[in-house]
């Protein structure tokens, strides 16, 4: 039997001016701090091995989890965070293109042709999603914990709850109906090829 513990990174710079960017946000003092914290809540859970995504966010928040459980991170990029157009680099997460270009892509979630300049499509994303599966189902390790990202890993839960393989309305739905916080725990168990959910964004009773 496998345990899988999935992790928000702590609050980055671009949370707290909600702009859309790429990969180099980094933390704030708050992210810090709610990294500081997971680290505290998960040092007696035997976890053995640590992933994190290739974006800065995620991985300050693994660095400073890894340091207080003496371990050194994996980047694995297949966890990484939805990427948008370039273009939209520096725009408010409201403003009126982002939004038109949010709402298209979910419409046309499964037309594998569709694509917004260098933007991540959907077929993208979940090709990601089944590679990180299988890096999780197998790895060795039997206490993991991944730091990834909002988007991503509310898709990965809802496609792993659905057991679905390719992108699909289901999916999509459940996972926008996923809220997860900054420094939320989530955690599943992964036994006879079965994935189980046992804790959904956790915050305060982790460890208890």
């Amino acid at each position: 039997m496998k345990r899988v513990y999935l992790v928000r990174h702590g609050e980055s710079t671009g949370n707290v001016r909600r702009i859309v960017g790429g990969k180099d946000f980094e933390l704030t003092e708050i992210g810090r701090k709610q990294a500081d914290k997971v680290a505290k809540r998960v040092v007696g859970l035997e976890i053995n091995y640590i992933i994190s995504s290739d974006f800065v966010r995620a991985q300050e928040t693994a660095q400073i989890i890894a340091t207080k459980l003496n371990l050194e991170p994996e980047t694995i990029v297949a966890f990484g965070e939805k990427l948008a157009p370039t273009s939209f680099y520096g725009l408010p997460d409201d403003d009126p293109k982002e939004l038109a270009y949010i709402e298209e892509g979910n419409v046309k979630m499964c037309d594998s042709s569709y694509r917004f300049e260098d933007g991540e499509n959907f077929f993208d994303v979940h090709k990601r999603v089944n590679e990180a599966r299988t890096y999780l189902e197998e790895n060795e390790n039997d206490h993991i914990l991944v730091v990834s990202h909002g988007f991503f890993l509310s898709y990965f839960i809802a496609a792993l709850l659905l057991d679905e393989t390719e992108p699909s309305r289901k999916v999509l739905d459940v996972s926008l109906k996923l809220g997860l916080s900054n420094g939320g725990v989530t955690s599943f168990w992964f036994k006879n090829d079965k994935w189980k959910l046992d804790v959904f964004n956790d915050h305060a009773h982790f460890a208890e």
